[in-house]
């Protein structure tokens, strides 16, 4: 998974493209490392900085899905919002003055994800709050009619021109979705949930004494109020959450047997001077789920296994 990006900062200087660059060969060494076995890219929000972005924020998604377009093709990719996709552009007081400014909405830019073949992106039900709420099914067994090996879940955290907060009839979906899922094919088949910005349950992760591991030295943001989202994971079966957002954070920790993990600080946009690298999601053929984190550079660090071999018929 990629998060925060944050493509298409200082466009009209000479370091903004360049950094921009950077964040291309983070995706493409990480790709290239990954790519045996890979089967599914998730951007996990702030791909682009839109309030830096005072004219063409589709240029931009088009630059941060090239490297998997382009140079991974038939790779699929998903896609959920964060905080600063779909904010407004904000003046920065030089003498430049735009006439257009970025007026994109989170619809309208999840609808350009979709314009791209290898996008497995949707749209999130009409009447939901926000945009990016959907789930995706991975494998069945080889049996099209059976269950499926994996459950991906995408919920929309806000941002942006929303306030920082998954909704409560957000909550209620993916409760109707794990009801519906449960009765039927079990409990048994694995699920993961993405969203960009953490729940407020995450403070608890921090160093939890049930499990622990990765790196911890950012501030922890959450959203703005508690509406249900961990109560549902914990309640369902969800094994693990992963989201962005705050960039000096990679750890994953467990909260009454969930797993709250980070992704990785993957773009040279946005602030903070860790290095770059991205998190990996592995669901093993013994049912396990383990993760770690790909650095640009090749190395491997936060690793950790979720779910054990010994745990998958449970």
């Amino acid at each position: 998974m990629f998060a925060d990006m944050h493509y298409g900062e200082g466009e009209a200087e000479a370091w903004g493209p360049a950094q921009d660059a950077n964040s291309t060969r983070v995706q493409n060494a990480v790709l290239q490392s990954e790519l045996n076995g890979l089967g599914l890219v998730v951007m996990l929000g702030d791909m682009i900085t839109g309030n830096n972005v005072h004219s063409n924020s589709s240029a931009y998604w088009d630059e941060f899905t090239l490297p998997v377009r382009a140079n991974f093709s038939g790779l699929p990719w998903a896609t959920i919002l964060g905080n600063h996709d779909d904010y407004p552009f904000q003046a920065d007081g030089s003498p430049r003055q735009y006439t257009v400014e970025t007026q994109a909405d989170r619809r309208e830019l999840l609808a350009n994800d979709l314009r791209f073949a290898d996008s497995a992106t949707q749209l999130g039900p009409a009447g939901i709050s926000l945009a990016s709420n959907y789930f995706l099914p991975v494998g069945s067994h080889g049996d099209p009619q059976g269950p499926p090996e994996l459950l991906l879940y995408f919920l929309d955290s806000g941002g942006g021109r929303a306030p920082e907060v998954v909704y409560p009839d957000q909550v209620a979906w993916l409760e109707g979705l794990r009801t519906q899922h449960i009765a039927k094919w079990g409990k048994s088949v694995r699920s993961l949930l993405f969203m960009h910005i953490p729940c407020p349950q995450y403070t608890k992760a921090l160093h939890s004494p049930q499990g622990f591991f990765g790196m911890a030295l950012d501030n922890i943001t959450p959203t703005a109020n508690d509406t249900g989202v961990f109560a549902v994971a914990k309640d369902t079966g969800i094994q693990a959450v992963f989201v962005g957002h705050d960039h000096g954070n990679d750890f994953c920790g467990s909260v009454e047997g969930v797993w709250l993990c980070f992704g990785r600080h993957s773009g040279y946009g946005g602030y903070g001077s860790w290095r770059r690298g991205s998190r990996v999601v592995e669901l093993g053929s013994d049912g396990a789920i383990r993760t770690w984190v790909r650095m640009e550079d090749g190395d491997v660090v936060s690793s950790g296994e979720l779910v054990g071999a010994r745990d998958a018929q449970g």
